[in-house]
């Protein structure tokens, strides 16, 4: 690898992006050839690449961390970058392909935040092209500034994606049911509704209990516990979330209550 890297000397650029890729992948040639071979090669070789690397983008589901998503968008934007230079078209292109590639909600959201951004300069829709806008990712908006270019806004295309999925996920823990991690217990009063269907009539138990947590996989301490209060029958079953569960048929209300309370 050393002398590959000293034969580019002569090559200025070319040996500083060689040395900057063998310390990035750990001195692997395959990996510095590649990254060199995109970086250098002619352009009709980049566009095939970048197409190639584009379809193969997938976020599934907004809740997903997105930066593997981000990571392999990035290599693309410097293809894109290489191939097409700052062809307006094409990186309106880049971003709108990048759209096709995330979930309807996650779009949703990245567009709300482009548009509250817009909002914010006293711009609209239609006074420019979002897509071209907004800058990809901290290094494009380090770059428009430097080119004399402001940005229209500070918002990038990859923070918006990073909030979107974040609020995703925060959601879905707001609203998920929460995880069971001790002994669960349920007083069911529906009887004809709640517990299941089996040859002997659940409806003559006016109360009934619904047990789960580790106590009902319990081979031991289980079965002690049914010998202790007594039941008039029982029913092991799974809840709707696949785990196992016990329903426990009483008398009376006051014999379900004792039975919770040798919990």
């Amino acid at each position: 690898m050393s002398r590959i890297l000293t034969s580019l000397s002569s090559v200025k650029e070319v040996a500083a992006s060689a040395q900057r890729a063998a310390t990035r992948f750990d001195y692997d040639w395959t990996a510095v050839k590649l990254l060199l071979t995109r970086q250098y090669c002619n352009k009709e070789t980049l566009q095939g690449e970048y197409s190639s690397q584009l379809t193969k983008l997938k976020l599934i589901s907004d809740a997903d961390d997105p930066e593997p998503f981000i990571e392999r968008a990035t290599e693309c934007f410097a293809l894109c970058q290489r191939a097409f230079d700052d062809d307006r078209s094409e990186r309106r292109a880049f971003i709108r392909a990048l759209c096709s590639r995330l979930p309807h909600d996650c779009v949703l959201s990245i567009l709300r935040s482009v548009q509250s951004a817009l909002i914010a300069k006293g711009l609209s829709d239609g006074d420019v092209e979002w897509e071209t806008a907004i800058a990809f990712d901290d290094f494009d908006l380090a770059a428009r500034e430097e080119n004399d270019a402001p940005p229209v806004t500070s918002i990038t295309f990859c923070s918006a994606l990073r909030s979107s999925c974040g609020l995703a996920r925060e959601a879905r823990l707001l609203t998920g049911a929460p995880q069971v991690k001790e002994d669960s217990v349920r007083a069911v009063r529906d009887i004809g509704e709640r517990l299941p269907r089996r040859p002997k009539s659940s409806e003559e138990f006016p109360f009934v209990i619904n047990v789960s947590g580790p106590l009902v996989d319990d081979r031991d301490k289980f079965p002690k516990y049914i010998a202790t209060v007594k039941p008039i029958d029982s029913l092991r079953a799974k809840n709707n979330r696949g785990k196992p569960c016990a329903l426990l048929g009483f008398s009376t209300e006051e014999a379900g209550a004792s039975a919770l309370a040798d919990l």
